[in-house]
């Protein structure tokens, strides 16, 4: 992945501390979520905005890498340099900001526990995360819910060692998901 650090493009490579061995789900992921959370609002306060759990380990029974997905709001003009210096405070390292995605990312403990993404809310990014976690959420989507861990447990025993074809081989069922879970709650299904 490609991050800007220092006015400078970095390759990180966070392959050698991600764990790709995907663990049934874990009852405390939910747990862990909620203790960092509380833990960053109490330092950060009112600097940032909403703390959200993505990822595998948000969506219940879903088995997945063991590693929580945090996103937390900000205004793209709030990410300063004492908020990144909080954050490192907290243990967690700084890896620069994914143009792409306009985010910044830290990681948490080695190997890693912890991803921690600081983007607008209102971004195409924090829109997919919530809305494919929310739509897999569901009780009635328990089909789309079975594909999706089935083609994790194949990505995983194909791309154990490389986690970017692990990711990018997920990213058509993601689209597919949020592109039907867009059409869902936009229309007459919404709740």
């Amino acid at each position: 992945m490609e991050f800007v650090h220092n006015n400078r493009v970095r390759k990180t490579d966070l392959a050698d501390r991600t764990p790709m061995n995907q663990v049934p789900y874990r009852w405390y992921w939910k747990w862990s979520f909620w203790w960092e959370r509380l833990l960053l609002r109490l330092v950060l306060g009112r600097r940032v905005g909403k703390i959200d759990h993505f990822g595998s380990t948000s969506i219940p029974g879903m088995p997945g890498k063991p590693i929580v997905d945090l996103q937390i709001a900000i205004d793209d003009s709030d990410f300063g340099f004492e908020l990144h210096r909080i954050i490192e405070r907290l243990g967690y390292e700084y890896h620069g900001e994914n143009i792409e995605l306009h985010q910044h990312l830290f990681t948490k403990g080695n190997p890693i526990r912890f991803n921690l993404y600081f983007l607008n809310p209102r971004s195409e990014t924090w829109r997919k995360r919530t809305v494919f976690r929310d739509y897999l959420r569901r009780d009635d989507r328990k089909s789309d819910w079975i594909e999706y861990r089935d083609l994790k447990a194949k990505l995983a025993m194909t791309h154990a060692e490389d986690i970017r074809a692990y990711q990018d081989g997920k990213l058509e069922f993601v689209d597919r998901i949020v592109e039907q879970a867009t059409t869902f709650y936009d229309g007459a299904g919404s709740d």
